[in-house]
């Protein structure tokens, strides 16, 4: 090697060649440089920042179409009378078990019968919510909402009615205390007539589905 090579400073980092541990790279002078993690041949590890993660976008529901909706109300208006016939034939029951003069079990199949049929009001209220967003929906709103107030009023005849048996129980059929029931169900009874519950092919022929 010459005497031009020993004092040559390929990198510029003011340390000559035969000096330094790597003589192209100016950030390292010594081994333990390098050892360190300094100099250019350490390797950087990038964070990821705010900005670098990806921002989550919302995607748009989209809209139920008008057949969707109708099959939507009809499926509901089903569910409605299944629970509204269920509703009348648990009241059948407590009907009988009163005419045997049980009268707690009459007034607890009376109970029963009051929140299946205010199960009914919900699934026929939500029918007419669901006809509401169609394209023909005033027939179908209207026949939901007529089943719904029905079955309310069913619901509340139900409940009186196990009023009614329980204070027969504890009073006796013949008592004022029973005679004010008898009344409050007799008025609910007159008004219910009022309203009625359509087929389910009613709902349908209304919603413009078969």
């Amino acid at each position: 090697m010459s005497q031009e090579d020993d004092i040559q400073d390929s990198d510029g980092d003011g340390v000559i060649d035969s000096e330094d541990y790597a003589p192209s790279d100016p950030e390292v002078q010594k081994k333990s440089d390098v050892q360190s993690g300094g100099g250019s041949s350490s390797q950087e590890v990038n964070t990821p920042t705010e900005a670098d993660t990806p921002t989550e976008v919302d995607t748009p529901t989209e809209k139920p179409n008008n057949t969707q909706l109708a099959e939507q109300a009809a499926a509901a208006y089903e569910k409605g009378l299944n629970d509204s016939n269920s509703a009348d034939e648990t009241g059948d029951r407590a009907v009988n078990f009163f005419e045997s003069d049980d009268y707690i079990a009459a007034a607890e199949q009376y109970e029963e019968a009051a929140d299946v049929a205010m199960n009914a009001k919900n699934h026929f209220s939500s029918a007419a919510d669901f006809a509401d967003e169609t394209s023909n929906k005033q027939g179908a709103v209207n026949l939901a909402e007529e089943a719904s107030r029905r079955s309310e009023l069913a619901s509340q005849i139900a409940s009186e009615s196990a009023k009614w048996s329980r204070d027969a129980k504890k009073y006796g059929e013949n008592s004022d205390e029973v005679d004010e029931h008898r009344q409050r169900v007799e008025d609910l009874q007159t008004r219910a007539e009022n309203y009625d519950i359509g087929t389910l092919n009613e709902f349908k022929i209304a919603l413009g589905i078969t």
